[in-house]
């Protein structure tokens, strides 16, 4: 497991950054999750954000990517890396959809997101790599 490299990213788009605190999740993966790397992006399906998370498999060695973001039965085109392993926090429909708005379940939907990206981080840690990489 020393050659692996374990990345987060989150999503701030699609109202995820308007309802959460992104910089708390970003330190519950750095922290918690023990991800190496740590980045935040306002549209990480759009081109700019897939290319980013490219880069960071290319460039920085990440062979473990946990993106924080929306449902996994969404944007599977764009989050496809296929030299390395997955795992998908789905912040909006798993947090934001469910949670009722309004200030009196900031703090809910909040410890929510955090388990989730939580979940994310550990799910990824036991997946491997996809074969005849």
């Amino acid at each position: 497991m020393a050659d692996n490299k374990f990345a987060a990213y989150v999503c701030s788009g699609c109202g995820i950054g308007d309802k959460l605190n992104i910089a708390a999740l970003e330190k519950i993966a750095t922290k918690e999750g023990k991800m190496a790397l740590v980045k935040n992006h306002g549209f990480l399906c759009n081109a700019e954000g897939v290319q980013m998370i490219r880069d960071d498999i290319e460039k920085e060695g990440v062979t473990h990517v946990c993106i924080a973001a929306c449902s996994r039965r969404a944007k599977t085109e764009a989050f496809n890396f296929p030299t390395a392993a997955v795992s998908r926090a789905n912040l909006r429909e798993g947090v934001l959809w469910v949670v009722a708005e309004g200030a009196d379940h900031d703090e809910v939907r909040q410890e929510m997101a955090e388990d989730y990206v939580r979940m994310g981080c550990a799910e990824v840690k036991k997946m491997k790599v996809p074969a005849g990489n």
